[in-house]
């Protein structure tokens, strides 16, 4: 029967220890015995209760609880850094770069459509429709230059060099379909921005 006396305590200190719950990025409290824990040697003889308490002064009573002592221990977590590739981006920069070098070797066609590629994957992107823009007023073809660079104007939002680019190009494709008036107001809209 003594033998468990000495078996309470722990047992207590056991099931205290881990009933805690662990939550994460929170230190873990780990708990230890406020006194030295006392191991009975084998005899035939067995101390009573006054004699134990009469030699350590600090052993508690089987009946009671026993006081534990928290240590805390900090839990690192490490994360690896999460890398976020976004493929759609890469083949867009790819098909503008292309469609650049193609614009510089002559071959607007090739370019055009590169462009409108990079256009049917991002096709919200202001500055991928003053790019067509661009290059639709290269080709000689005013109107659809105009066009784009009104909705490359709409697309742009708060990028206010981007619309006045737009203003610009579409004051130069009306200068190109005669429109005279026209081109003087979109140049002063221009200035505007």
């Amino acid at each position: 029967m003594l033998k468990h006396r000495f078996l309470l305590p722990a047992v207590c200190t056991l099931l205290t220890a881990c009933s805690q719950p662990v939550l994460k990025n929170s230190p873990t409290v780990v708990t230890k015995p406020s006194y030295p824990p006392v191991i009975p040697e084998k005899s035939a003889h067995l101390p009573s209760e006054k004699e134990i308490t009469d030699a350590n002064p600090t052993a508690v009573s089987p009946n009671f609880p026993t006081a534990v002592t928290p240590v805390m221990v900090p839990v690192v977590e490490i994360t690896p850094p999460v890398v976020k590739i976004d493929p759609a981006a890469d083949a867009i920069s790819d098909l503008v770069m292309n469609a650049e070098k193609h614009s510089n070797a002559g071959d607007l066609g090739s370019a055009s459509v590169m462009l409108e590629r990079a256009l049917r994957i991002s096709p919200r992107d202001g500055q991928l429709t003053f790019k067509l823009a661009q290059l639709r007023l290269k080709q000689s073809q005013p109107r659809l230059a105009e066009d784009l660079a009104k909705k490359a104007d709409l697309l742009a939002a708060g990028d206010t060099a981007l619309k006045k680019q737009c203003w610009l190009l579409i004051a130069q494709a009306r200068r190109l379909q005669q429109d005279s008036s026209g081109a003087e107001q979109a140049q002063s809209k221009a200035d505007s921005w």
